[in-house]
């Protein structure tokens, strides 16, 4: 728990408040090996700036209230099951600001990416090996995945009637 799951095959997800640049997202990454990173990041639209952990380090599964997780190794690869609760999103300080500024709570647009580091030979660090859901990583240049203006939007609907999916 609390691993520093992005050296390794991982999947990653931001997620923040909002249709404007985010300045500050939440990230949850699962390893292929099981590890689990969870963190409150800040920034100033543009990138990074600092992170404060929500998950510990240590040994083990983290146990993070109302969140599951699992990865399994398949013949061809790995599959991660994550469930993140909306209350993790709707209630972190970090948010506030963001949340404050919408009269619809929660708000209906979210900015998001989801990423796939695929770095099953230790080292690796070549273009081909970051997936995204909307790129972030330009021909090799700038590997990073917290580039939040690049974030891809969601909206949230209303379930259909009958409650299908």
């Amino acid at each position: 728990c609390g691993d520093s799951t992005w050296n390794g095959d991982s999947i990653e997800t931001f997620i923040a408040p909002g249709e404007a640049n985010p300045t500050a997202w939440m990230e949850t990454d699962v390893s292929a090996a099981g590890g689990m990173y969870m963190a409150a990041i800040s920034g100033n639209g543009d990138s990074y700036g600092s992170a404060e952990a929500l998950s510990q380090s240590g040994a083990g599964q983290c146990d993070i209230r109302g969140i599951e997780y699992a990865a399994q190794m398949t013949n061809t690869g790995y599959v991660v099951n994550l469930q993140l609760p909306w209350h993790h999103f709707v209630n972190m300080d970090q948010f506030a600001d963001e949340l404050a500024a919408y009269r619809e709570f929660p708000p209906r647009v979210w900015r998001a990416n989801f990423y796939r580091t695929n770095f099953f030979n230790s080292g690796q660090r070549n273009p081909q090996d970051f997936y995204a859901w909307n790129p972030t990583v330009a021909n090799g240049q700038g590997a990073s995945f917290h580039k939040p203006y690049e974030f891809g939007t969601m909206r949230l609907v209303d379930a259909p009637p009958g409650g299908g999916h």
